[in-house]
């Protein structure tokens, strides 16, 4: 009750009570009536309001723009004249757009929708919402919270990376040029006999019709399943700029996941870290490095998702890179000791990836032991410190990621 019905129900009692003369009492009767008619009004617009969320995850990737909706409608006959709303969003940019004003007539439905950005890769969780509304008098103001909660997955930036290679297992989707990998599923065209040629794939009937013999010629394709292996154990990078290098680990490694969806290959993860399980912001999310040893190494176990194909899978490898944060291990194992510890058996042709600062000679011997595959390439993340002979390893191809830009690697 605000304060301007306090008083009217003061004065309105006092003349009805006190005052002898019929008008002044007439006057007071009809002040009492407006004052009960207002708090039945605010009473009904509360009971006949509902909130609902148009999504209750949002999914965007870093400075992406995402639009966050509500709905509101009012059941009741009865207009609302004004509505205040308002939607927790936590520590996420919003520039007030969270926040409005509208009106809603009797039956009727409106939507409140605002516009924020995620400035750092994250889980984050919007809501409750908060209302505030009155009787038209707004003698009876009334607010409510309704517990509506929604999360806004920010997803690491992704930039362009060429996946390119010759090796990889027959019956694939990528086209090259080796006819060792020629795809009986894929017709190409018809050329003459050459001595040599497979009798199995001399087309009779193109034959027949010509009068000398024609070979069918198929387009060679390849598949390579893609493994990366992400190092995120804080030990291992460098003090200074500790968070810049491991944020760029990390796109570099969704690049990676990206690039092979869009090719159409199958995609896996491993990664040494923590996963952030609160919809905390990155930001909050660091201070989470400073967990238990045995809080770090469960967590870095759960980081892992195995190979499969499709975009869902793919997205399923974003949002865990979203929600991943740097620890400090119980031992300075990284991916390479985890992944050879954990005996994985990959597909045949897969292309393992590390992402992460450079690698010992004991883990390359090791990672180059146990690790059946058509080829294995280093993503080496640039500290600022290069070995002359950094482009060059005789076990495994290197690429260095850089430490901004959008050419993410060498």
């Amino acid at each position: 009750m605000s304060a301007g019905a306090i008083f009217g129900l003061i004065i309105s009692a006092f003349l009805v009570l006190f005052i002898p003369l019929a008008p002044m009492q007439w006057v007071g009767i009809f002040f009492l009536a407006v004052i009960l008619l207002s708090k039945t009004y605010s009473v009904a617009i509360r009971r006949s309001l509902n909130v609902t969320r148009s999504s209750h995850s949002i999914n965007v990737f870093k400075f992406q723009p995402a639009v966050v909706e509500i709905s509101l409608s009012n059941r009741g006959m009865l207009p609302i004249p004004y509505l205040s709303v308002f939607d927790d969003a936590g520590n996420l940019a919003t520039r007030d757009q969270n926040r409005g004003v509208l009106a809603l007539g009797g039956n009727s439905e409106a939507s409140f929708s605002y516009t924020l950005k995620g400035y750092n890769r994250g889980v984050y969780e919007l809501g409750p919402v908060r209302l505030r509304a009155s009787d038209p008098l707004g003698l009876f103001p009334w607010s409510a919270t309704w517990q509506l909660r929604s999360s806004l997955v920010v997803y690491p930036s992704v930039y362009p990376i060429t996946l390119k290679t010759d090796h990889g297992v027959p019956a694939g989707s990528v086209r090259v040029w080796n006819p060792v990998y020629e795809d009986i599923t894929n017709y190409r065209s018809i050329r003459e006999y050459v001595s040599g040629d497979d009798p199995r794939r001399i087309n009779w009937k193109v034959s027949a019709r010509t009068g000398s013999l024609q070979t069918m010629q198929f387009l060679p394709a390849i598949g390579f399943p893609v493994m990366v292996l992400l190092d995120l154990n804080a030990d291992h990078y460098a003090v200074r700029n500790r968070y810049v290098h491991t944020e760029r680990a990390i796109e570099a490694a969704a690049s990676i996941v990206q690039a092979a969806a869009n090719i159409g290959q199958a995609v896996g993860l491993q990664v040494t870290g923590g996963i952030a399980q609160s919809a905390a912001t990155a930001a909050q999310s660091a201070a989470t490095a400073a967990q238990s040893a045995a809080t770090a190494a469960q967590s870095a176990a759960a980081g892992s998702v195995p190979i499969a194909q499709g975009f869902p899978h793919a997205t399923a490898i974003l949002e865990l890179l979203a929600r991943v944060v740097v620890v400090t291990l119980p031992t300075r194992e990284g991916p390479v000791e985890h992944f050879v510890q954990s005996g994985v058996r990959l597909p045949a042709g897969t292309w393992l990836c590390y992402v992460g600062p450079t690698l010992s000679e004991e883990q390359r011997q090791h990672l180059s032991g146990s690790a059946v595959t058509s080829r294995t390439t280093l993503f080496y993340v640039d500290e600022g410190v290069r070995p002359p002979d950094s482009l060059y390893d005789g076990l495994f191809r290197v690429r260095w990621v850089r430490s901004s830009g959008e050419d993410i690697v060498d």
